[in-house]
Order: C-alpha cells, then structure tokens, then sequence
C-alpha cells in the first residue's frame, strides 16, 4: 500500500456545514438508517468511517480531505495492512486524491513516428505477398465444375451436353492453357445458353464446335 496516498471524504460539503475549522462534533443524518451501502457495512468498517468523518473535519480547506495514509494509520491506531482492508470497505464513501496522471506524452493524440530502426526493419522486410482474385482464366478443373453446375440451374444443359462443354472448354492448347483461358471474356450462364442453342440446332447432344467457336 502507498503510505502517501490520500483520499476525502465523499459529498463532504452537501452534509457537513463547519464555521470553525476543528468542530467538536460532526453531523450525523437519520438517512442513514435506510441507506443500504451503510447497513451493509461490517462492524469493523463502519467504526472506522466515523473516525474518518472526525478526521475529515479538521481539513484547513473544509473539503473533508484526509491526511496521507501513513498519518491515518498512526490516527486510527491501525496497521497498514488493517487500515488498506477499512479504505476498501469504505470505498463508496470516500475519494482518492492522488491518483497519478496520464503523461502528457500518452495524452496526445499526435500518432507517433517510427524510429529509424523501425524503418530499416519495415524496409529490410519483404512486402506481404497479396492473393490475386481468381479469375476464369486460373479457375481450377473442379472449380470450373462447380461454376458450370451453379450457371446450369434450371437443367439448361443435359447432363451429357454438360459433359461436351467441360471437355471443350478445358481441352488445352499448345501451351497447356485449357481453351477457355484463351477467352477475352467469360460468362459461364451466356456460354451455357449459348451452348444449348447450338445443340438444338444442330439436334445432337454435343454442340458443334468449329475452328474459331464462340460460344
């Protein structure tokens, strides 16, 4: 415990009116009967509270403050560890004082600027690598399956045309690239549709498909 820390007495000037600066008596209000935070009070601490208002009534400044805790502890004939464990009790009672404030450095809401090794390190270490969005040109064979059966709600395509549009659409060129990569733009719905309708005019299942096809 912090023998230098200091409190006050709660709402001091509301219920004590002093001309004189030591009273010999301080006033004590029946409210007090009803008032659930003091009935709750242990014997122990609730002695201790009446000595602290009697100590709050000789503040030069009549503001009910106490004296650090050091000088309470001699006051009230208490040892440290005995008085810390009355101040707990009594904290809905009293105030501290001497509660350190923030820095006025962690005050400012300035954002702060790296240091110079911070900024070597930043620099030194290699940029995070970004995902790239998938595209129907890196669309795996299973993801290009599940993008076809998706487009194909409504059984657009039979299950066999489905079948002859994967097999053209992923059929790789020289390179390896399947054809579709080989597309400027992709639309798996329009191609679909697309499909269906060369398959009805051609009445087979498998649509044709000439050099230079777009569906």
């Amino acid at each position: 415990m912090n023998t230098d820390a200091r409190y006050q007495v709660k709402d001091w000037h509301k219920f004590q009116h002093f001309k004189d600066r030591r009273p010999p008596w301080v006033k004590l209000y029946r409210d007090l009967i009803d008032d659930p935070e003091y009935i709750g009070l242990d014997p122990f601490a609730c002695k201790y509270l009446v000595l602290l208002w009697l100590i709050a009534s000789e503040d030069d400044d009549k503001g009910g403050a106490l004296p650090c805790c050091k000088t309470l502890a001699f006051r009230l004939r208490l040892s440290m560890p005995d008085l810390e464990r009355a101040l707990a009790a009594l904290s809905h009672w009293l105030i501290r004082l001497d509660i350190t404030p923030i820095s006025p450095r962690y005050q400012d809401d300035a954002p702060e600027t790296e240091t110079e090794t911070e900024t070597e390190e930043r620099e030194k270490s290699p940029p995070p690598k970004v995902a790239k969005a998938k595209t129907f040109k890196t669309w795996t064979e299973e993801e290009f399956r599940q993008e076809m059966r998706e487009a194909n709600d409504g059984e657009v395509l039979t299950t066999e045309q489905l079948h002859a549009f994967f097999a053209h659409w992923t059929e790789p060129d020289a390179t390896g690239k399947p054809r579709r990569a080989l597309e400027k733009t992709w639309k798996t719905r329009s191609r679909i549709q697309k499909w269906a309708r060369n398959a009805k005019n051609w009445g087979q299942d498998e649509a044709p498909s000439p050099r230079g096809y777009t569906a």
